[in-house]
């Protein structure tokens, strides 16, 4: 749900690296975990699989009407 509520504050298009940009917050959620990015992407996947987003190309996604709605 972490990434998904940054997801939810993007714009309708936006990319992995604008993502990336709130690493640091996801750092001090879960400070345990050394793999952030890897983590980001694979929620990323999920979101994806339940069809909230779209991959349009590398590292570039746009929200479907699901999260938009």
């Amino acid at each position: 749900l972490d990434v998904l509520s940054v997801v939810d504050k993007q714009p309708d298009n936006f990319s992995l690296n604008d993502i990336y940009k709130h690493e640091h917050y996801f750092e001090a959620l879960h400070p345990n975990n050394n793999n952030i990015q890897a983590k980001i992407r694979q929620q990323l996947q999920i979101i994806r699989d339940m069809r909230m987003i779209e991959f349009v190309n590398r590292g570039e996604y746009h929200k479907t009407g699901l999260l938009n709605g």
